[in-house]
């Protein structure tokens, strides 16, 4: 995360929004490369958790953001697409809260089968499996091209680690 915020802030100020931040640990990890850092998410225990450390959180869903227009310098989204109902409106929202030149980083699992990732949290999970879709680099570029949402994809990598997971990056037209 670190070499993509400093490849991609260009010395300048930045102000960061991750979608589905969770209990904030990210947030905690961005506070060192930007400016300004933010976080939503649905789950309001989690905000509140977040809250405690001293986050800026908000609670609010990934296709319906209730922020102001042009904020971010960079929107990423850490396994989150991957559960949102309303993907093309999720991403959608991204590029709306985006200044122009901004930065969209999403980061998301490599599933040959939806779900598979879950397994081994699904003792953990109240909720069993809620992934919702499957989804590769390709998959996610018709979405964002089919939406005319004026977004260049900077490029898409898989990396290893616990599990395998896809990282994409678009830039948003000025």
């Amino acid at each position: 995360m670190r070499n993509i915020l400093e490849h991609y802030r260009n010395g300048k100020r930045c102000t960061v929004l991750e979608v589905g931040c969770n209990r904030g640990y990210l947030l905690s990890e961005l506070q060192k490369y930007a400016d300004y850092v933010y976080g939503v998410d649905i789950d309001e225990g989690a905000i509140a958790s977040a809250m405690q450390k001293g986050h800026k959180v908000f609670v609010c869903s990934a296709s319906n953001l209730s922020l102001p227009s042009k904020t971010f310098d960079a929107v990423v989204s850490v396994h989150t697409i991957e559960h949102v109902p309303d993907l093309l409106g999720a991403v959608r929202e991204f590029c709306r809260v985006l200044k122009p030149g901004g930065t969209l980083i999403i980061i998301y699992p490599y599933e040959p089968i939806t779900g598979i990732t879950c397994l081994p949290f699904w003792s953990l999970s109240k909720r069993g499996n809620i992934h919702l879709r499957s989804i590769k680099p390709k998959y996610l570029l018709q979405i964002i091209q089919e939406g005319k949402l004026g977004l260049g994809h900077v490029h898409s990598r898989m990396y290893y680690g616990l599990n395998p997971t896809y990282l994409s990056v678009f830039r948003k037209s000025d």
